[in-house]
């Protein structure tokens, strides 16, 4: 926790559980991060079950593109429960 008394703010930082952070990423990289998007959807929904995290959903930020075929990297909403593939990288 961080407190800013001048500003009268107190910031809460947090992380997600390692193992749902590795199997996400596993499960990312089984397709390097890129389409068809339903694959890749599928790959990490499969590793975070696995895992013992079926109360997650996953969601991409973006359709991939022919000029965005993949995706930069994964972020994890807590309140949603939801792994979601972020950014743009071509591959």
């Amino acid at each position: 926790m961080s407190l800013d008394p001048v500003n009268g703010v107190a910031t809460l930082s947090g992380v997600v559980k390692p193992a749902l952070s590795a199997a996400a990423m596993r499960g990312a990289e089984q397709s390097s991060f890129c389409g068809p998007e339903a694959a890749l959807l599928a790959n990490v929904r499969d590793a975070i079950t696995s895992a013992g995290f079926g109360d997650w959903t996953v969601a991409a930020d973006h359709a991939p593109s022919a000029q965005w075929p993949c995706y930069a990297g994964l972020d994890f909403d807590a309140e949603t429960r939801s792994v979601i593939l972020e950014g743009h990288a071509t591959g």
